[in-house]
């Protein structure tokens, strides 16, 4: 079993060994209610609710993700900026009422073992996946391999600066990646270009962005332009990922590259080659995911099945 747990929702998704869902739950969690023990409830109702669906075969094993910087190993949310989290043993706080083993990481480390194993970057060595979503992150694949590093955190791309004295970000620095392509800073930037805009739904992230997708679709000059401004700092980010990583191909990952598609690359790529150096810009690809659905819960699996039931 996989789980992806965000910042307003859990989702569970039951999968065999062949790597075929079988069943899917997604429940909603209040934004404010992020407390260590509330969180790990959630989870487990959402657990229970998908394995009651499905009663007919045993589960061996589930992994989760958890936001911000994870100890894979210890079990441990070592820090989720966004809830102010700080080396919370979560693993023990879901294995106290569960009955199988489970393993914690990080969303963007699910998403790009789901994109290597079974989209765009399969058969690749050296890729990016870039997820935009309310937050944002960046997985890399380096030399054929999911990279960690020394405390899994390679990837944490979106809390360098990227403007000095800039915007301030969830994390508490100011002037991050994340400050300037994250959901709230596109939805920002609509609002400067047309603060009047009736593609402005209050409190509801998902459906401005999709609303804005669709006007940039049918040439709306005011959503054509935010998404403009918008892929400057995302190109200027990338095209610092791009010098440093080498990889052959980008993915565009997360459910706001899934609403802007393929308008969203294209405002993109023209940015990334202004900045980025000629010999690794030549070798680069941008690409959409190929499992926008959701490709946190297929990556959990993967990695839980590869540590729980192939050891």
């Amino acid at each position: 079993m996989g789980v992806g747990v965000a910042e307003t929702y859990v989702t569970a998704e039951l999968f065999d060994q062949s790597m075929t869902r079988l069943a899917h739950r997604r429940v909603a969690v209040p934004v404010d209610d992020n407390q260590p023990e509330s969180v790990a409830g959630h989870v487990l109702a959402c657990v229970r609710a998908v394995r009651e669906q499905w009663s007919g075969s045993p589960v061996s094993a589930f992994g989760a993700s958890l936001p911000g910087q994870v100890d894979q190993e210890g079990g441990v949310s070592a820090h989720a900026p966004n809830w102010g989290w700080h080396q919370v043993p979560f693993r023990s706080l879901l294995e106290r009422d569960c009955d199988v083993p489970v393993l914690l990481d990080n969303p963007l480390k699910a998403i790009t073992q789901a994109e290597q194993m079974f989209g765009a970057a399969r058969d690749r060595d050296d890729v990016i996946v870039v997820n935009l979503g309310t937050g944002v992150g960046l997985g890399v694949v380096a030399g054929g391999r999911l990279l960690r590093a020394a405390t899994n955190s390679a990837g944490e791309w979106v809390h360098t600066v990227l403007h000095v004295g800039g915007e301030a970000c969830r994390c508490g620095n100011l002037g991050c990646v994340e400050a300037y392509v994250g959901a709230g800073a596109l939805i920002r930037l609509l609002a400067e270009v047309d603060p009047d805009s009736g593609l402005l739904a209050p409190d509801d992230q998902e459906e401005t962005v999709v609303r804005l997708a669709r006007a940039v679709h049918d040439g709306d000059s005011a959503a054509v332009e935010t998404l403009t401004l918008f892929a400057r700092p995302l190109g200027l980010a990338l095209a610092y990922a791009v010098n440093t990583l080498n990889p052959e191909l980008i993915v565009f990952s997360g459910w706001v590259s899934a609403a802007l598609g393929e308008p969203l690359a294209s405002a993109v790529t023209p940015v990334i080659k202004e900045y980025a150096l000629v010999t690794p810009l030549d070798a680069a690809t941008a690409v959409l995911c190929r499992h926008l659905e959701d490709p946190v819960s297929l990556g959990m699996v993967v990695l839980a099945f590869e540590t729980h039931l192939l050891d």
